[in-house]
């Protein structure tokens, strides 16, 4: 037995428990919790940064989404503008526009020659074909782009053969033609009214008399009918004719070229919302218009003037205030000239070159309608649309054809000239609907072909 004195003590005489380890191995262990700590804390962190990358992923993903569908959805409204413009105006080739939330298009439009019950046409789907009757086709491929993001589709258009806006070669009086002197040219009288000639000595025309079974009354004055060169032509329905939509005055006043005409010191031009022009009486102005679109709604002149194309086509829209979509005032919508007023299209350019359209008063009949065109001594190298007024002109002379509401004259003298082909004055656009649309790879321009 050892001695007491050689015997280890606990401090203060007691002895460590059996089972409690001794300083060196607490600090091991503690140790060791510290790096599992760190571990998990490390584990933690790539577990969060995994999880914000993937909600990012998801949030870029789900941006782009978003983008691409608001991308298809402005591609899918070029191709409605594109379709739009196509059939008020004809108007083909590559356009752009912006809408809202930075969203930009462009469009091609394209037509093809009219197709019968066989041809194709490089567009997506099949060529439309009708064994009886042509069909006239158009493509229209459109892109959007969508904060960087890209969508395109691409239409396949089409419709039947539009309807002359000028039916008649020469005058077309859609409610009636009252002639009190004797008309005379080369030229053809149709109307869906009454036609009546008092003292008129028919065979100064040169051309055919359509008329409404019963609706016409020739005078007996000098012992003349309608005779060789004038052949009468009954019609057993009424004489189709075509319109031009509202929203094609719209858009002239959108495009218009006014800005460019130098005005003559003697008139005096006020824009937007009124589009007017007016005159301090001065005579003998002259008007340039260079090839484009003009938008008035209303143009005072004085004596003598004269309103030249230089260009063509030179397209001129006399908006009113029937239009209620315009800003025009009441009472305007008419070409006035105090006399000899004169719209010549330059000498080189043929009468479809120059073209006028007059909105007037829709829905009105005869003389209640509003009298569009200048009153006295006026000359009309061009094309006239005006379904909508009623002419009271002696006397007024056209070279070119000419479409009005009613006709009231005292001496009219007619020539008419052919339009030049594929000019909207040959025509009006077919009224395109879309037969086959589909979705095509995304790209930054139209593209061209099949899709």
């Amino acid at each position: 037995m050892r001695p007491l004195s050689a015997m280890r003590r606990t401090p203060l005489g007691r002895r460590r428990p059996r089972g409690v380890p001794s300083e060196p191995a607490v600090v091991k262990e503690n140790g060791f919790i510290l790096v599992v700590t760190i571990v998990i804390m490390a584990a933690l962190l790539i577990l969060i940064g995994a999880v914000a990358r993937s909600a990012l992923d998801a949030n870029t993903t789900a941006s782009r989404a978003a983008a691409s569908n608001e991308a298809l959805a402005t591609a899918d409204a070029g191709a409605q503008v594109g379709l739009f413009r196509l059939d008020t105006d004809g108007a083909t080739g590559t356009t752009g526009g912006s809408m809202a939330h930075g969203a930009t298009y462009l469009y091609s439009a394209t037509t093809y020659p009219s197709t019968g019950a066989s041809g194709s046409t490089a567009c997506t789907g099949l060529s439309v074909v009708n064994s009886t009757e042509p069909v006239e086709q158009g493509c229209i491929t459109s892109v959007g782009t969508v904060n960087g993001v890209s969508a395109q589709v691409q239409m396949r258009v089409a419709g039947y053969a539009p309807t002359s806006l000028f039916p008649i070669n020469g005058v077309f009086a859609i409610d009636g033609f009252y002639a009190a002197g004797s008309p005379s040219g080369r030229f053809s009288i149709g109307s869906n009214g009454a036609m009546n000639f008092t003292n008129a000595t028919l065979p100064n025309i040169t051309g055919d008399i359509y008329y409404q079974s019963g609706d016409l009354t020739q005078s007996q004055n000098s012992g003349q009918q309608c005779t060789t060169p004038c052949v009468p032509m009954p019609e057993t329905a009424p004489i189709a004719y075509s319109t031009v939509s509202p929203g094609t005055y719209a858009a002239a006043a959108a495009a218009n070229n006014d800005a460019s005409i130098t005005w003559p010191a003697n008139l005096t031009y006020s824009g937007s919302p009124n589009y007017t022009v007016t005159s301090n009486g001065a005579n003998n102005d002259t008007i340039d218009l260079a090839a484009g679109t003009y938008y008035f709604c209303s143009l005072a002149l004085g004596n003598g003037t004269t309103i030249q194309a230089t260009g063509s086509p030179v397209k001129i829209y006399m908006d009113s205030s029937y239009d209620t979509s315009s800003g025009c005032s009441s009472g305007s919508g008419t070409l006035t000239g105090d006399n000899v007023t004169v719209i010549a299209n330059g000498g080189a350019i043929d009468a479809s070159g120059l073209q006028l359209y007059f909105y007037g008063q829709p829905g009105c009949t005869g003389t209640n309608c509003q009298e569009s065109l200048p009153q006295n001594v006026a000359t009309f190298d061009a094309y006239v649309f005006a379904p909508n007024s009623y002419e009271n002109d002696n006397p007024l002379t056209v070279n070119g054809a000419m479409v009005i509401g009613y006709v009231y004259e005292n001496t009219l003298s007619v020539t008419y000239e052919a339009p030049t082909a594929g000019t909207s004055a040959s025509s009006t656009y077919a009224d395109y609907f879309p037969a086959m649309q589909t979705i095509c790879t995304p790209a930054s321009t139209p593209k061209s072909g099949s899709c």
